[in-house]
Order: structure tokens, then sequence, then C-alpha cells
């Protein structure tokens, strides 16, 4: 079975429709350097990734959600657990250095776990990843 997350990417950093791009990523672990980040542009745009996560153990997992160039949100299970640089009045604020974001949550084995995670980015060096880990799995 082919998992990932659905991406829909943006020449806007607005997460405007319509997407320029929809594709499967395996994950979000992503430097683009100086490149395009869509299929027509490397500046003033933006990602958005939506997907689901099957629990494999019940306990505390800890999300890393590590941007540069704009800002990142993620949200878990509908809840916004972590968010920088995303809004209009943060457009000065972004985020020029990779900077890691992160938080904790707790989830139950078995259950199917929904994740959204937005990407902008302005311009400059861009770069996303997420990774999660609990106190029995490793990052």
């Amino acid at each position: 079975m082919r998992g990932g997350l659905s991406g829909s990417y943006f020449d806007s950093q607005w997460l405007r429709a319509p997407a320029t791009m929809v594709r499967l990523d395996a994950g979000i672990d992503f430097d683009f350097g100086e490149g395009l980040v869509t299929p027509y542009a490397r500046d003033y745009v933006s990602i958005r990734w939506a997907g689901k996560l099957l629990v494999p153990s019940s306990e505390t997992f800890t999300f890393f959600l590590s941007a540069m160039g704009g800002g990142a949100r993620l949200w878990v299970n509908h809840k916004l657990i972590v968010s920088s640089g995303m809004s209009p009045a943060d457009a000065d604020g972004q985020l020029t250095a990779l900077e890691e974001l992160r938080a904790s949550t707790e989830l139950e084995a078995g259950d199917w776990v929904d994740i959204v995670v937005e990407y902008r980015h302005s311009t400059g060096a861009a770069a996303v990843h997420l990774e999660w880990s609990s106190p029995s799995r490793s990052r």
C-alpha cells in the first residue's frame, strides 16, 4: 500500500486556489534552496499537505515542524498545535533561518489521525520538514 500526504502547491503565498500542482508526497522533507518550489515559481508560494497517520501505540507524540523562508502551521486532528509566520501580519516576521517548532499531543493506538501542514514561502532559501517521535519510537 502506497502512503503519503497529498500536497497542493500554489503560486501564491496565501494558499489561494487554483493549485498549480497536486501530488502525493511520501513525507515532508524538502530543502528547495534557492530553486523552484512549484513548477513555475521559487518565491511567494505556498504548499498545503493533508493526509492521515495511523497511530501505532497509545502515548504522547511530539511533532517537529522545521521551516525556513516563510511560515508554517501544523494541525493534528483539526487542532492547530504549531504556527509561526503564517498570517498576513507576520509577513515581515518570516522564518529566515531553519527554525524547529514542536508540540506534543496524546494519541490512541489504532486511530487514524488527520494531519495538515501549511507552508508559506516569501523569498530566499526555502525548506520545510516534518518529523515525529514518541517514548517508544525514535524521531
